[in-house]
């Protein structure tokens, strides 16, 4: 009779299959909530890749919302509407020196709308209009990644 497996010792290939597609699974339920599609492969396994996922997602540059605790977002470029005003993508992810906070562009639209207003001149004559975001309000509504050492690559 072969005695049962030490607590410590390696799972079976079941067990570790099991953890495996539960871990997928937690994956794909993330990036769902930032209103991405995501799924295992047609057949539950795919050697190529473990999820299919599709959507888009706007990136933002944050290098001073640590420090001012803020997130400009735009709304306008010379009196027309663009950014967040036209944006059709699933989410916004924003880039600060130690991680990155996503949330789905609805969420981000309803902090917008409370939000202080701000024009931004540049010296070319460009002028950019958006709203000022608290950081603690985006970390509070979105889910924010961290880099592994702190810094953002």
């Amino acid at each position: 009779m072969i005695s049962p497996a030490h607590p410590s010792s390696p799972p079976t290939w079941r067990e570790a299959q099991s953890r495996g597609r539960a871990a997928e699974e937690n994956v794909a339920d993330f990036l769902r909530t930032l209103g991405l599609y995501a799924a295992p492969p047609p057949d539950g396994y795919c050697p190529q890749y473990d999820l299919a996922i599709h959507g888009t997602c706007e990136v933002k540059d944050t290098p001073r919302a640590e420090a001012s605790g803020l997130v400009f977002v735009e709304t306008s470029h010379n009196a027309r509407a663009s950014g967040l005003s036209e944006s059709t993508a699933s989410c916004w992810a924003f880039v600060l020196p130690g991680g990155i906070i996503f949330i789905r562009t609805n969420q981000l639209r309803e902090l917008a709308r409370t939000a202080r207003e701000k024009a931004i001149r540049f010296a070319d004559g460009n002028v950019k209009g958006g709203r000022l975001i608290r950081l603690l309000d985006l970390r509070q509504r979105g889910f924010e990644v961290f880099f592994a050492g702190g810094d953002a690559p």
